[in-house]
């Protein structure tokens, strides 16, 4: 299955959010980095961003969408990561998945859009567009 991805910007210095994915194919991995050094809370451990309410990330094609955390990818640093995998069904997590146990339905043509809620009504989001060869198949 080949797979075309395409973004408003791939590099983290022209924007807080980056996503991207080894290949496109039912089991294919996106990848999620935000930056986001006001969210490190505390410099001597990792924080996480996405699992409160007020700052939730929701990432979403056009036919799922699927709360999601992200955890810092070390101490001190401000930069969030984690990955979920395209399928035929999204996950049911409480009260939310991530950082890499999230599974999200998408397929043919569909957009993968992450948004960052950093602030009350304020967000952030980059959309990434997939153009498979197939349908996905549903588990």
């Amino acid at each position: 299955m080949t797979g075309l991805f395409s973004l408003a910007s791939t590099s983290s210095e022209t924007s807080p959010i980056v996503i991207y994915r080894d290949s496109y194919s039912p089991t294919s991995i996106v990848h999620i980095v935000i930056n986001a050094p006001d969210f490190n809370s505390n410099p001597y451990a990792i924080d996480t961003i996405g699992d409160d309410p007020e700052n939730k990330i929701i990432v979403a094609t056009r036919e799922s969408s699927i709360s999601y955390r992200l955890v810092e990818t070390g101490t001190d640093t401000g930069v969030f990561a984690g990955y979920l995998i395209l399928s035929g069904t999204t996950s049911t997590c409480s009260p939310v998945c991530g950082p890499t146990n999230g599974y999200l339905a998408a397929s043919g043509v569909d957009a993968i859009t992450v948004s960052f809620t950093y602030t009350k009504d304020r967000t952030m989001s980059i959309i990434g567009v997939v153009v498979c060869s197939r349908r996905f198949v549903k588990n």
